[in-house]
């Protein structure tokens, strides 16, 4: 009773913690009281300025509309929209779409009616022989799409207001027996191609995966940034190449461009116009940004299956870590020489790799083409690291007991493993629980890190607005909660209650 009292203060404190920073974090966002541009020509002035990413048309575009307006250039779109939150800018030149796709997450931005300049889209291809020919080949499916309405539905599907309609399908289940397909897009143009989940999706996704089971492709993904997407299939590195890419005549030149998949232009977005108050944010802050976070897209699915996975990979590395760990130090006191020799060998050179390193070492080297590799990875790169630091605790408590007879005993095969701990546990027992609850709580919080990564929705794209309306900071305190929690259980288990020291 006494340990669920103590075990409740814990929880109680945690939640108060919790509320604090949530607080902290929503009051501190400061709503500014400004005067925005009715007009795309209001922001021909010096003395505004607007936003665009690198490696798009936006710059030149807006420099022939708006000759007066000052541009400036951003790495990344999450940078682009940062600026556009803490108010370093005032409104950001982009596809219209993609700024509709913002605007389904958040309410804090809002876009201008009409075009600054009007745009069809389409997929790129190298301009030679076989980019010839698989142009023609996906000109006529995308033909098919249109007479046949599929390519309304698609973008109703995309561009509509629903969000738990958002998935693609799985890529990996086509045939491809007329090979592989090597398709390149950039991870951040929501909706039309961006990464959910850790799997590629969006409006020219679907199409190219339609066009992929039509034709009996198997596509194979791969990232780049926008520039690097563009010159890498001019240079015939990939296939094919999609997301929301503009065509002109001057990308024309080094490109092949598909018929167009979807018409619309370049727009103007700006932060909406907000009261200076307080009243009643902090609740609208944190509902809003609890429905981003977890409810939209089914986003909770994620966030069970990423604790999920995690648990089952700190439970599996507790267990066969444990006894791995065990056998491993019973294999370098007897046998061999040559065995003990290699087992020491090995202890000495896991204990000095970061966990994170041997975890990438079995992904890449044995792992990556598995469905699971990732999970086998990890189960095995903490397996390897708690193997260790249970193999390191027995060596430690083994020598206090007797200043090291016990060990000598054992390797002199004066007692068995099961006398030896025997001796063990009943010299030394209260510190090795001790010492092993430690171990556990450290592999815990090891996992949590690979827990908050799972329980991200993979879709990165304009993380700085989501920071804004907490949707980055609700998944990692629920993340936090449960290892809290996690370690608060473990705790408990192992304390030593009075008059019970076996």
């Amino acid at each position: 009773m006494k340990h669920s009292k103590h075990l409740f203060r814990r929880l109680v404190f945690f939640a108060a913690l919790l509320l604090v920073l949530v607080s902290a974090t929503a009051c501190g966002k400061k709503d500014k009281l400004k005067k925005r541009p009715e007009t795309f020509q209001d922001y021909n002035n010096s003395n505004m300025t607007l936003g665009v990413a690198e490696g798009y048309i936006f710059d030149s575009s807006v420099h022939k509309i708006l000759p007066e307006v000052k541009v400036m250039t951003y790495r990344s779109r999450d940078d682009l929209f940062r600026a556009l939150a803490n108010g370093e800018i005032d409104g950001v030149a982009d596809d219209e779409p993609i700024i509709r796709a913002i605007m389904r997450s958040v309410d804090t931005v809002e876009i201008m009616d009409g075009y600054l300049e009007p745009a069809d889209y389409g997929f790129i291809f190298p301009k030679d022989a076989a980019g010839e020919k698989l142009s023609k080949e996906f000109n006529e499916y995308l033909k098919t799409l249109k007479e046949s309405g599929e390519l309304a539905k698609l973008d109703d599907k995309w561009f509509g207001k629903e969000t738990f309609n958002k998935k693609s399908s799985d890529m990996d289940e086509l045939s491809g027996e007329k090979g592989t397909l090597k398709f390149v897009f950039e991870e951040n143009n929501i909706p039309f191609a961006y990464m959910s989940a850790g799997k590629p999706v969006g409006y020219e996704i679907d199409i190219l995966i339609g066009f992929c089971r039509e034709m009996g492709y198997r596509p194979e993904p791969h990232i780049r940034t926008f520039g690097e997407m563009l010159d890498s299939v001019a240079a015939g590195e990939y296939d094919i190449g999609c997301g929301a890419v503009t065509i002109t005549e001057e990308r024309g030149e080094k490109l092949r461009f598909s018929e167009p998949d979807y018409s619309g232009g370049i727009s103007i977005c700006r932060l909406t116009e907000t009261e200076d108050t307080d009243q009643g944010g902090l609740i609208d802050s944190f509902t809003r940004s609890f429905k981003n976070a977890f409810i939209e897209e089914n986003r909770y699915q994620l966030f069970l299956k990423g604790i999920g996975i995690t648990l089952l990979i700190t439970v599996l590395a507790a267990l066969i870590g444990t006894q791995l760990g065990l056998v491993l130090y019973c294999f370098s006191r007897k046998g061999w020489l040559i065995v003990r020799g290699l087992i020491r060998l090995q202890i000495g050179i896991l204990y000095r790799i970061p966990v994170i390193m041997i975890i990438m070492i079995c992904y890449y080297l044995y792992y990556m083409d598995l469905a699971i590799g990732g999970i086998v990875a990890a189960v095995i790169g903490f397996v390897l690291v708690f193997s260790t630091a249970v193999y390191r605790l027995l060596e430690r408590h083994v020598r206090k007991v007797g200043d090291g007879a016990l060990e000598d005993d054992y390797r002199l095969e004066a007692v068995d493993t099961v006398e030896m701990l025997k001796i063990l546990f009943g010299e030394r027992g209260i510190d090795i629980k001790e010492d092993f609850k430690e171990l556990l709580i450290m592999l815990i919080k090891a996992t949590t890190v690979a827990g908050y990564v799972a329980v991200q929705d993979m879709t990165r794209t304009f993380e700085t607005i989501r920071k804004d309306s907490l949707e980055i900071m609700l998944p990692l305190a629920a993340t936090t909660a449960v290892y809290f929690i996690l370690i608060s259980i473990v705790s408990c288990l192992f304390r030593q209650r009075k008059g019970n020291e076996d």
